[in-house]
């Protein structure tokens, strides 16, 4: 009797295989210096690279470096000098074998690459960020096996390290919650900030035995390159440091996309929410990528990037698709106040 699961796997891998082609890399060369962190090793591909189809077999080699290495790495006793060198050799192997690069990432649709759509409403509004991380990101992956003790969060069919929609959704409604809270005569009252809050973002856990569902859709990040960072501990005593911390990261200078979709549910224009409560989003937007950090380890500055152009895109009633462009999500402000959306057009 055939294997259900096995030939679901096969499918799913052909699918991807004969849909998704990968695109042609030319990574800039980049070198940092902080006094706090330093660049220990970094993929860059080969600028001769031509696109290929993704192989599903480098999925698979990546596994099973990563399992083959962890097990030679939690078998080797800490106790003895042998058994630290076999860590340190499966630490070195694992690490070796993701700067020459295994696993290429496929060609993601975007708002931009893919052909115009029309928007069922002339509500909906969709917006695309491109930005340039100007620090480290880092995500902790949830793998308790492992070889690193840091690793960085990758995607389980792609494995490619990957910023989900769930962490993008909770570090914006923070920092638009914290945007909106600033003491300022400018700002809308408290109970008018959270009207807006439960419009985009819906409720939180335990707010309300009612839930809401938000009017913003995200999409997860995916990243193609990582580098690896150490930290370095100094005992106050000796100002010397012994047990230093390797974390898996994906390095400044790489690019990366963030998406979002603004549909909100069918209302009445005098329940929609005022053009001022989208305009608080596309400045959380601008806030959270070039001054909080959306990564771990915000403390230490890492996850901020520098945005590269920004686009919004609607339909009209009339069923003609709009494109705005700039390059920071507050220049699209005053572009959407003289487009024909809805929400900036109320009377």
């Amino acid at each position: 009797m055939p294997n259900s699961h096995s030939s679901t796997h096969t499918t799913i891998c052909d699918y991807f295989c004969a849909n998704f082609t990968l695109p042609h890399h030319q990574e800039r060369n980049h070198h940092q210096q902080t006094h706090h962190f330093s660049s220990r090793r970094q993929h860059r591909p080969s600028s001769n690279q031509s696109p290929t189809r993704l192989d599903p077999l480098s999925i698979q080699k990546y596994q099973n470096i990563l399992y083959t290495q962890s097990f030679r790495f939690y078998q080797s006793p800490v106790e003895s000098s042998a058994g630290r060198e076999n860590r340190n050799k499966s630490r070195d192997h694992y690490m070796d074998e993701l700067i020459r690069g295994l696993i290429r990432p496929p060609n993601l649709p975007t708002f931009t690459s893919q052909a115009p759509h029309t928007l069922p409403s002339p509500r909906w509004l969709a917006l695309q960020i491109n930005f340039t991380l100007t620090t480290p990101w880092f995500s902790k992956d949830d793998r308790v096996f492992h070889v690193l003790d840091n690793p960085i969060r990758r995607d389980r069919l792609f494995a490619l390290p990957f910023m989900s929609a769930a962490a993008w959704k909770g570090l914006l409604r923070w920092t638009y919650q914290h945007l909106l809270s600033s003491q300022s005569p400018a700002n809308p009252p408290p109970h008018q900030t959270s009207t807006w809050i439960t419009h985009l973002f819906g409720h939180s856990k335990a707010e309300s035995e009612e839930f809401t569902q938000g009017a913003l859709h995200f999409y997860p990040t995916w990243f193609s390159r990582v580098s690896f960072e150490c930290i370095n501990p100094h005992s106050r005593a000796t100002r010397a440091g012994r047990l230093p911390i390797i974390y898996e990261v994906v390095p400044p200078d790489h690019n990366g996309i963030f998406r979002l979709l603004y549909a909100p549910r069918p209302l009445p224009p005098d329940k929609l929410p005022p053009h001022q409560a989208i305009e608080h989003l596309l400045l959380a937007i601008e806030k959270l990528l070039t001054t909080y950090g959306f990564s771990a380890k915000r403390t230490a500055g890492w996850g901020t990037a520098e945005i590269t152009k920004s686009y919004a895109f609607f339909t009209s009633a009339d069923k003609s698709n709009h494109k705005l462009e700039d390059q920071s999500p507050t220049s699209l402000i005053e572009k959407l106040k003289q487009s024909s959306h809805p929400i900036f057009n109320q009377k």
